[in-house]
């Protein structure tokens, strides 16, 4: 299946330099973003909720450590807070330990191609805590039984009415546009055996951005009739 990029990097080998709507163009104009399931949406709090709380707990743990680095969960690189999805569809699904969040959350880094390094350094890929868990400073181990609490706790807390289990297999990605429209992507999984929740949220990113095109190619259209710059 050809993508996005893909199709950027034939127009511009074929020289096709005339004003156009290009994949940067789609991104930059996205303000914000959410996901959630059918079920998220009603029964208790989502996991994109549930997420932000977890991580601007973190944030203030952090802070009290001397560590001013963690932005805000809106602030936040899109790996960061796939990372914190992660991590809360990690413990909503069973009794997991704090051991287990570690191995959850180092995995998907190796997976990223993160390596140890005795500093944190995005651009080098390298991060001080890819330890195993029992190797870690208490201070750093203790982020790991506070997240697990944070995800058990909100949820426990906001309860939802039962709901029909197919809910959960829909997911939905809401784009927010900078001027304040708002596109949807939906993504449907038909056996509950291949559901992936971080797949069903790049699919229905993927659907939502696919929406944003036409809307802003009319926008650049009606632009370029009226004698405007691109």
């Amino acid at each position: 299946m050809t993508t996005d990029a893909q199709i950027e990097q034939e127009i511009q080998a074929k020289g096709l330099t005339a004003p156009r709507v290009t994949p940067a163009d789609i991104e930059a104009n996205i303000a914000a973003e959410y996901f959630f399931t059918a079920a998220d949406a009603t029964s208790g709090p989502h996991l994109d909720q549930i997420a932000q709380v977890a991580h601007g707990v973190n944030r203030a743990y952090c802070q009290a450590l001397g560590d001013d680095s963690q932005p805000g969960w809106y602030s936040a690189p899109e790996w960061q807070r796939s990372s914190a999805r992660m991590g809360v569809d990690l413990h909503l699904s069973g009794d997991f330990g704090p051991e287990a969040s570690h191995a959850s959350w180092m995995k998907q880094k190796l997976d990223e191609g993160w390596k140890y390094g005795p500093v944190k350094d995005p651009e080098k890929k390298e991060h001080p805590c890819m330890v195993p868990f029992d190797q870690l400073p208490r201070e750093q181990q203790a982020k790991d039984y506070i997240f697990r609490e944070v995800v058990h706790g909100v949820s426990e807390a906001f309860q939802g009415a039962p709901q029909h289990p197919s809910l959960g297999l829909l997911t939905f990605c809401v784009l927010v546009l900078r001027n304040g429209f708002t596109v949807t992507g939906e993504s449907a999984c038909a056996s509950p055996e291949n559901f992936d929740a971080e797949l069903g949220r790049k699919i229905a990113r993927q659907n939502a951005v696919g929406k944003v095109w036409p809307l802003m190619g009319y926008a650049l259209k009606e632009q370029l009739s009226k004698g405007g710059a691109a």
